[in-house]
């Protein structure tokens, strides 16, 4: 018989693991040994990663994570393992509450007797690898720490795995060549007084997935407005706003869908808007990419974080050319009859 007991109904496993103060108690003759598989996929592709125990491991009781990195791969479903591999036994498995880049998982042997003594799959991950990643290896490895799933019910709390040999799974993806991103603020002809819009652009093919800056501008000559958001369909959060410790800069944060899937199609990211003051005087004003280091991401206050640098991009900055606005005089011809003077 097999078990697929959810995390929000399994007040049995919940009350087991509770009064066990035997954790995953492993038989001394004997060395388990918890297998996370390898496969290779393409990016966009479903792939299927079995986790499996030895044969004869010992194991009565036990709880772990799997860490995996959602950037490259989302969690679409766990399929529980073979037919008889824990008979009246439980098995569990969700994302954790605290780390969406981990796996909770929680065992219990039948009457917290051994898992079966023949070994096999104890259950599936199937994960979707996100559209446009690049090429890479990412790991599935297992962390012996304490978990609770999402619903915080303790399921996976205190306890902990004894002497396991460990086998990390690889997921080989092949996914797109990457090119290196440029991101770009679009250079402009203005007259002092008027209303300008910057676009702020990235090209394809860059697989950004999201991404923290500041922009400088000279606030003797340029007022920020505001800004529209630009037409990259997976770009679902992007904010924009003067820094809280630079007068003169707004600060730019963007992510895609969730931050896993990755900007390949280019365009704008956003446009800003600006005012140039009436009294600018001629010439080039420039706006200048300032970019924030992975240990102060200062950001719109921090609400970016380290994960969110573009990193290794091209930042083209702009310059706004900037033509004082032209003065006129009135002139006025006064003709007399004797003799004709000019007044102004």
């Amino acid at each position: 018989m097999r078990k697929t007991i959810k995390k929000g109904l399994s007040l049995v496993l919940a009350c087991l693991l509770i009064m066990s103060v035997a954790v995953v108690s492993v038989a001394a003759e004997s060395q388990a040994t918890l297998t996370i598989g390898s496969v290779s996929a393409q990016a966009g592709e479903q792939i299927t990663v079995p986790v499996s125990i030895s044969a004869d491991s010992g194991v009565t009781i036990g709880s772990f994570a799997i860490n995996f990195n959602s950037s490259f791969l989302t969690l679409n479903e766990v399929v529980y393992g073979e037919e008889g591999m824990l008979e009246l036994g439980s098995c569990i498995v969700g994302v954790t509450e605290d780390n969406k880049d981990q796996i909770g998982v929680a065992i219990v042997g039948p009457n917290l007797s051994t898992i079966d003594a023949e070994g096999g799959v104890l259950f599936n991950l199937v994960f979707t690898v996100n559209n446009a990643v690049p090429t890479t290896e990412e790991t599935l490895s297992v962390d012996f720490t304490n978990v609770r799933d999402t619903d915080n019910n303790g399921l996976f709390a205190d306890q902990t795995m004894l002497d396991v040999t460990l086998v990390d799974g690889i997921i080989s993806i092949t996914g797109i060549e990457a090119d290196v991103p440029a991101i770009t603020l679009e250079s402009i002809t203005a007259d002092a007084g008027a209303a300008i819009e910057v676009p702020l652009t990235i090209t394809e093919n860059s697989c950004v997935i999201s991404g923290a800056f500041c922009i400088g501008y000279d606030s003797n000559v340029l007022e920020y407005t505001g800004y529209t958001d630009g037409e990259l369909e997976n770009v679902s959060q992007l904010l924009i706003d003067e820094t809280a410790d630079e007068e003169s800069a707004v600060g730019v944060v963007f992510s895609t869908e969730n931050a896993t899937s990755a900007i390949v199609a280019g365009g704008t990211i956003a446009t800003l808007k600006f005012n140039v003051k009436a009294n600018a005087p001629s010439g080039d004003s420039h706006l200048k990419f300032q970019l924030v280091r992975p240990d102060d991401v200062s950001v719109l206050g921090g609400v970016a974080t380290s994960e969110a640098l573009v990193e290794n991009a091209i930042f083209n900055d702009a310059t706004i050319t900037i033509s004082s606005a032209v003065t006129t005089t009135e002139v006025t011809f006064v003709v007399t009859p004797d003799n004709a003077t000019i007044e102004f």
